[in-house]
């Protein structure tokens, strides 16, 4: 689950393109299993987790399909993200594209450790996301799956740095807590 370079938004937009809707409740998966992150829950995101991830792209896309329409989870898309702590840079309705393409993150995003987010890897028994510099890149684009269903799909590239040596920046993985929050809250949003 390593991450590299960002893909851009087009690469996002044709991975949608391509991905086909699978029957309610059955699960379809892009690339590999090992690759992927399954999704789903209690919280509106359809138990049976509709999953696109994985698979030859070089940052994953993470999708949960949420029970409605795209236009409406498109609609909430930015209270999620405001929510989230997430600063919106990108906003594109032709696509139903938001995101950031970059912003810096020390420790926390919003409430929550960087360290149950993202992952780093280990230096002396403690998780280098929660002293490193980092450096996050979040796109969702939402798109219709099937009649009152919506695919919420997001990519996040992380790159961290010791924050006291400076130097280049390292490959960091999503722990896909994130991607799954932003499809839940989505849900959540709508329902109430």
């Amino acid at each position: 689950m390593r991450l590299t370079h960002f893909v851009a938004i087009t690469s996002l937009s044709a991975l949608a393109a391509c991905a086909s809707s699978g029957a309610s409740g059955s699960p379809v998966l892009r690339g590999s299993p090992a690759d992927a992150v399954l999704i789903g829950g209690s919280t509106g995101v359809n138990s049976g987790a509709t999953l696109i991830g994985g698979g030859s792209s070089s940052v994953e896309k993470v999708g949960g399909t949420v029970p409605f329409d795209a236009t409406d989870a498109w609609r909430v898309l930015p209270l999620v993200f405001d929510s989230l702590a997430i600063p919106v840079t990108l906003r594109d309705p032709e696509t139903r594209t938001l995101g950031n393409q970059g912003f810096a993150v020390r420790n926390r995003l919003g409430a929550v450790s960087a360290a149950r987010l993202f992952d780093c890897g280990m230096q002396q028994g403690a998780p280098n996301a929660s002293t490193w510099e980092l450096h996050v890149a979040i796109i969702t684009t939402v798109e219709p799956a099937g009649a009152a269903a919506a695919r919420i799909l997001t990519s996040v590239d992380v790159r961290g740095r010791p924050a006291a040596l400076g130097g280049s920046y390292n490959h960091c993985s999503s722990k896909g807590l994130l991607e799954q929050r932003i499809a839940e809250q989505v849900a959540q949003r709508l329902r109430r």
